[in-house]
């Protein structure tokens, strides 16, 4: 996968919905320019303390769980931010058709406004 996530459309639908906490992302485009939104603010990011489940129901659903540590740090204000995440994903024809993200997002909002903010003013 290279550093824009371009390589992710390979195994997420087109039609995916990604929520992370209340707000949706609906389509591959609008996940992608999120997630490269995000690669433009933060760097030195990293996952640990992963634990990945994945189940399969009695109706052919499958979904798989993971529990994650997330570190990152800002690329304006070089701050570090810790935020321990649980995802959701759910899978058709081994394509993601949804992803559910929970996680407090305050330091990330913070950190995209200031960005947007300087990138709007330039």
């Amino acid at each position: 996968m290279n550093n824009d996530f371009e390589g992710m459309g390979e195994f997420l639908s087109e039609s995916i919905t990604f929520k992370i906490n209340s707000t949706v992302y609906a389509g591959l485009k609008d996940v992608l320019k999120k997630l490269n939104l995000n690669s433009k603010v933060f760097s030195k990011v990293s996952i640990g303390n992963l634990e990945t489940s994945t189940f399969f129901y009695k109706d052919g659903n499958l979904l798989t769980t993971q529990y994650l540590n997330y570190t990152y740090q800002s690329k304006l204000s070089y701050s570090n931010f810790y935020i321990r995440s649980v995802l959701t994903y759910k899978w058709f024809n081994n394509k993601i058709i949804e992803v559910n993200c929970i996680f407090d997002t305050t330091s990330i909002n913070n950190e995209i406004a200031n960005y947007q903010n300087l990138t709007q003013k330039n």
